[in-house]
């Protein structure tokens, strides 16, 4: 019983991540198309508001990936998910209906990697990623209401 409130728990985080990240994206929107001259003389405020975009991108995707897919494959498939490795989880997923595609996670984990780092010395690259991560935010969000519905209706259902 105790995975099922590690996931309830994580399923909470998650809900707080996406939310900030709705909030980062309606403070952020202004700022699109962004241009290294714009990105130069933006105010404290805007950066800010795309450190909350990039912090809660990365934070909901990390969390979905590290926490609440191996408890769904433990207590949906139940199998222990510490004997397999990230790409067989990602596998187990797909093929439970969990995941459409893990082409799909592979591009939110490249763009969490992407914007982890700061490249002050090449804003070009560092506007580009900034915009595939506001971008691909709606897609990772949409991708947890997803998920979150499966968890509910398929895992938790027998957890009652």
């Amino acid at each position: 019983m105790k995975d099922v409130e590690i996931l309830r728990s994580s399923i909470n985080i998650c809900d707080l991540h996406m939310a900030r990240l709705n909030t980062a994206l309606s403070g952020t929107s202004h700022l699109f198309p962004m241009s290294p001259k714009i990105l130069e003389n933006m105010p404290d405020t805007d950066l800010a508001m795309l450190n909350m975009l990039t912090t809660r991108f990365s934070s909901l995707q990390d969390t979905i990936g590290h926490k609440i897919f191996p408890l769904v494959v433990e207590l949906f498939l139940e199998e222990n998910p510490s004997d397999k490795s990230f790409i067989d989880i990602l596998n187990k997923m797909e093929k439970i209906g969990a995941l459409e595609n893990k082409e799909l996670w592979n591009k939110f984990r490249e763009i969490r990697n992407s914007i982890t780092h700061e490249y002050p010395d090449q804003p070009e690259f560092m506007c580009k990623q900034l915009a595939l991560c506001a971008k691909t935010s709606e897609e990772l969000i949409s991708y947890w209401q997803f998920l979150k519905k499966f968890i509910n209706n398929k895992v938790l259902a027998n957890y009652k």
